[in-house]
């Protein structure tokens, strides 16, 4: 039973996304509030997926498979709606080379499996989704804020900081990096 439970945690990561969604884009602090909240358990069910799956040695093609697409959905999914709330500090480019990469990667990870060689996660990959979760929670976080009049001036001010802005033109070149990394990866597996 417990080599299926990364699996259970990663489809509750992808049944939450959508969830999620729903609620931050509904107006008002207490769905937002809601809607982080839920992305902190999504998030965290990927870190214990990881640690269950790595404990009890429950790692499965499936899973191999299944946990970076529930991350991507759910980062995809949070990264969609951060220039929808806050488009003037959160540029259309710098979510669209993430989702890309995201989605170049999903595809080249499907196509591999279909090959019966499955790419797997690079250490680096790792890192980049660590960081994009807490950027997210982050973000989310002063979003949430900033629906309540209370915290509406600090939030701005979090929001439009440089640190936001230099934390996520990181996160756009650790994308970049970690797709061309993938790409090498797949051309040399595919070459032999």
């Amino acid at each position: 039973m417990v080599r299926h439970v990364p699996n259970i945690l990663s489809l509750l990561r992808l049944g939450l996304s959508p969830v999620f969604v729903g609620l931050l884009l509904l107006p008002g602090f207490r769905t937002r509030l809601l809607a982080l909240f839920l992305f902190v358990v999504a998030a965290l069910t990927d870190w214990f997926d990881g640690q269950i799956a790595r404990a009890y040695r429950a790692r499965t093609r499936l899973g191999q498979f299944l946990d970076p697409l529930a991350d991507k959905v759910l980062t995809i999914s949070a990264f969609l709606c951060l220039p929808l709330l806050y488009p003037s500090h959160f540029p259309w480019p710098a979510i669209a080379l993430i989702i890309l990469r995201d989605i170049w990667i999903t595809g080249l990870r499907i196509w591999a499996e279909r090959q019966h060689r499955p790419i797997p996660t690079s250490e680096l990959a790792r890192w980049k989704t660590a960081l994009q979760m807490l950027f997210l929670v982050y973000a989310l976080l002063w979003l949430t804020l900033y629906a309540h009049p209370d915290w509406q001036p600090t939030a701005r001010f979090w929001l439009e900081h440089a640190f936001t802005s230099a934390w996520l033109w990181t996160l756009v070149g650790l994308s970049v990096w970690t797709a061309v990394d993938y790409s090498r990866m797949w051309f040399r597996q595919t070459a032999v």
